[in-house]
């Protein structure tokens, strides 16, 4: 596919992405079983302007073609993951976060769902998302037991800046389990950009 050709070749990040998308399509190749019965979940990490939500897009489309989901969003032609912003998982009142943060989950079900600014969920203060962590914590406890119990049915990929992230990604115990690849990414131009994820 010409989208993954041309992901891989303009990609600035620290992580290879020839080597992710080499090791996936080993892994999967060689033992499917093994590979839907893992964590295949990863996070994209950069600063603005580094691609993260056009990297997902593509990945989207490698999943959707491996049938590794079986569900993948395709709008003017082109895969699409189905994005969210941790405020459409928290809600308004105690008790509501985990109901809310579950539906998307089930919606998601055999689709690639992207969780940009994921670091939003646990993060607080004036610059935060939340109010009340807690709220964002329980969203979170419920991510992590969703994967948990839907092992190969979805594909989670959670997006931010890089030190945000490492702070989100240590702020529940089973995150970094179920969600293990980190890829980190530099920041490319607009032209690069536009060649990068042309279809």
């Amino acid at each position: 596919m010409q989208a993954i050709d041309n992901l891989i070749r303009y990609s600035l990040g620290r992580l290879n992405l020839l080597t992710f998308v080499h090791t996936l399509l080993v892994q999967f190749l060689d033992t499917p079983l093994s590979f839907v019965q893992g964590y295949q979940h990863l996070m994209l990490v950069g600063p603005p302007g580094s691609g993260k939500s056009q990297y997902s897009n593509v990945l989207a489309q490698l999943y959707g073609a491996l049938c590794i989901v079986a569900d993948v969003d395709i709008k003017d032609g082109v895969a699409r993951v189905k994005e969210k912003f941790p405020s459409d998982f928290i809600a308004t009142y105690v008790g509501q976060t985990a109901p809310q943060t579950r539906d998307i989950l089930v919606q998601s079900l055999e689709k690639v769902l992207l969780i940009d600014e994921a670091y939003g969920l646990t993060e607080t203060g004036s610059s935060g998302k939340n109010k009340d962590d807690s709220y964002g914590h329980e969203a979170v406890n419920e991510i992590v037991s969703f994967l948990s119990t839907h092992m190969g049915q979805m594909i989670v990929i959670a997006a931010g800046y890089k030190e945000e992230m490492v702070k989100f990604r240590t702020s529940n115990v089973g995150l970094a389990r179920r969600i293990p690849r980190v890829i980190q990414l530099a920041a490319i131009d607009g032209s690069t950009a536009t060649r990068a994820f042309e279809l």
